[in-house]
């Protein structure tokens, strides 16, 4: 049945093959054994070619698995810099931007707090030389009552110039008074003069809190403008950038998704390249089947049997229509695997390029001088630009502050010299006050010898001397008080105004370390972005360069389809001779031997050469396995 089959498919040949001759037949039977010596060398250089390129693409996955984890890496290292990540123990060394942002708001807060307290400087100096709506300070007060007491002493001036008058006109009698009289005059006088000193000084004490006053509200000015102004610029500054650092880390997450998705069919190459020992067992096989052919190439040069010639040339013919089989099924797997590998490098090939422009597009946002605005987020460049202008902008003013704070309290020499020539200046009026008590007992004992002669003046001189000494005690408590309610106030003012000036400096020192960490930052994105470039480009080349490579496989197509062709001739060839030993019987068919044929399937070792035998070869029966495993060892 086999044989008539065969035959029958195979066709009957030209009247030529009724011819052939002994010449013929070698020289056909030295053509089929160099095409199947060329075969078997076609096959072994696809074994060849296929462990290259199998092998090259196993020993290459490694290095582009490792570039792909290194490229997310660098891109989640990226991503850290904008973000807070749950798991801490992975965080950047203090050098995420969020973290020194948060950290810079935090110390900016600490200087509004500081400025907040500036209503406590100021309320303690409230009525320190200053008028309130509804009642005069007290060196106003002071001014007053010193000069009431000048008013009180030019009358009593007046009144000691007309009891020297009186006493000239008494003679020897008044002489005393007179020396009393000229006595008062006198002392008057240098009171006055006294009054003078303090005048003056409490007028420069005027003056420099004039200028002290000038100071303290432009540093009033300038804390509010802080405390108010700037605080509301930093709240809106720091949200504008801390929302575009959540779109630039939205914006990175989805580069690390694309990442993945562009590398995705690096898990499918691998599973591709498990074809490989299937591929090469096949291509072994087909080796071992072209050998059996070439050994009964042999014997059909050596065998006179017409035969045995017949079941050797219906078996070559069989085995070479298995073979071409066989051939497709092994370029169909080649398609499935290796072209396909190549197709999916392709892909990812092509795919890297659209990532390397989103690459390019994300280095530019991030670290060129690119100060455009993008989907609401605000570059790189223009956040550490604004945050760069603020913070120069906030320590200009916080130094001028600190200077303020400082030059306040630098002049309280001024003050307490004032307060000093006052307290000098009251000190010797009290002296000479006190005299004009004895002066006034002395006037009234020369007043008592002038009996005769009683003149109101007297009882004035009497009267204003009491109302003097009692204004200057007066006075002169009222100043006291003053001066030690003054002395505490300006001394606590000094005290918090350094206090303030220590601390608005320490806060300066901080931030200007956060804007150092902030200024740090940009340079580890910007090494971090030429990370992530510089790992996506040896990913391109680690893919660029496998591709190059892999090109090279379209060849094996070439090699299977020409020892396909080869095969074609083969079956002429064997036709040819087929015909011409059936002719020289008288026959048209050929029931050959299955033997041979079972013997070679054995050797079979994969369900798809087991398949592929049942269906060519219909009158032999295979048992074929099971398709779940493509590879069956023995």
């Amino acid at each position: 049945m086999f044989g008539y089959i065969s035959a029958m498919l195979i066709g009957r040949g030209d009247n030529l093959s009724n011819s052939i001759s002994i010449d013929n037949k070698e020289s056909k039977l030295k053509r089929i054994n160099n095409i199947l010596n060329n075969n078997v060398e076609l096959l072994e250089k696809m074994i060849s070619k296929t462990e290259e390129f199998y092998g090259h693409i196993s020993d290459r996955l490694p290095e582009i698995e490792e570039e792909i984890d290194g490229t997310i890496e660098e891109t989640e290292l990226l991503i850290n810099y904008f973000i807070e990540n749950d798991h801490r123990e992975s965080r950047s060394a203090n050098f995420k931007i969020s973290e020194i942002l948060e950290n810079l708001q935090s110390r900016i807060a600490k200087v509004y707090e500081v400025l907040s307290s500036r209503f406590e400087v100021t309320h303690s100096l409230e009525g320190f030389i200053n008028k309130s709506d509804d009642e005069q300070a007290e060196f106003v007060k002071l001014l007053n009552l010193i000069q009431e007491l000048e008013e009180v002493l030019n009358d009593l001036e007046i009144l000691s110039i007309n009891a020297i008058i009186f006493s000239a006109k008494t003679g020897r009698e008044g002489a005393g008074f007179r020396v009393i009289s000229n006595k008062i005059k006198q002392l008057t006088s240098n009171i006055k003069d006294k009054y003078q000193l303090i005048q003056l000084s409490i007028l420069e004490l005027q003056k420099w809190y004039k200028s002290f006053e000038g100071d303290l509200e432009e540093l009033t000015s300038s804390e509010e403008e802080v405390a108010n102004n700037y605080s509301l610029e930093s709240q809106e500054i720091f949200s504008a950038v801390l929302d575009s650092l959540s779109g630039i880390s939205s914006l990175l997450k989805d580069f690390m998704d694309h990442i993945k998705e562009v590398v995705e069919p690096i898990y499918d190459i691998i599973i591709l390249l498990q074809n490989q020992d299937i591929i090469r067992q096949n291509l072994e096989n087909l080796i071992e089947i072209t050998q059996s052919m070439k050994e009964e190439i042999d014997k059909l040069d050596s065998n006179d049997s017409i035969d045995e010639n017949l079941d050797i040339l219906m078996f070559i013919n069989e085995v070479s229509n298995l073979s071409k089989k066989l051939s497709s099924n092994i370029l169909k797997q080649l398609d499935d695997s290796l072209f396909e590998i190549n197709n999916k490098f392709n892909k990812i090939n092509s795919d890297l390029i659209g990532l390397e422009k989103d690459g390019e597009e994300i280095t530019s946002f991030l670290i060129d001088n690119n100060k455009e605005e993008k989907e609401d987020m605000i570059s790189i460049e223009r956040i550490y630009e604004n945050l760069d202008i603020f913070i120069n902008k906030l320590g200009k003013k916080l130094t001028k502050i600190e200077g303020r704070y400082y030059s306040l309290a630098k002049n309280e020499e001024d003050f307490y010299d004032n307060m000093k020539a006052i307290e000098e200046s009251f000190y010797e009026t009290n002296n000479i006050a006190n005299q004009f008590t004895k002066i006034k007992f002395l006037a009234k004992i020369e007043f008592s010898r002038i009996t005769n002669n009683k003149h109101s003046f007297v009882t004035d001189i009497e009267s204003i001397i009491e109302q003097f000494i009692a204004s200057s005690n007066h006075n002169d408590e009222l100043y006291h008080e003053l001066k030690e309610e003054l002395e505490d106030n300006y001394s606590h003012f000094i005290e918090l105004a350094m206090n303030n000036q220590k601390l608005i400096k320490k806060s300066n020192q901080l931030i200007e370390e956060s804007k150092e960490d902030l200024f740090l930052t940009k340079k580890l994105i910007k090494e971090a972005v030429q990370g992530l470039n510089k790992a996506i480009n040896r990913l391109f080349l680690e893919v660029k360069g496998v591709n190059k490579e892999i090109e090279d496989c379209f060849t094996l197509r070439e090699v299977g389809e020409e020892v396909i062709k080869s095969l074609e001739t083969i079956q002429r060839e064997v036709v040819e001779m087929r015909d011409y030993y059936l002719a020289k019987i008288g026959k048209s068919n050929w029931n050959s031997n299955n033997k041979k044929l079972e013997k070679l399937l054995d050797k079979f070792t994969s369900y798809i050469e087991r398949k592929t035998a049942q269906d060519e070869i219909v009158d032999l029966e295979v048992d074929v396995g099971s398709a779940g495993g493509e590879l069956t060892l023995f």
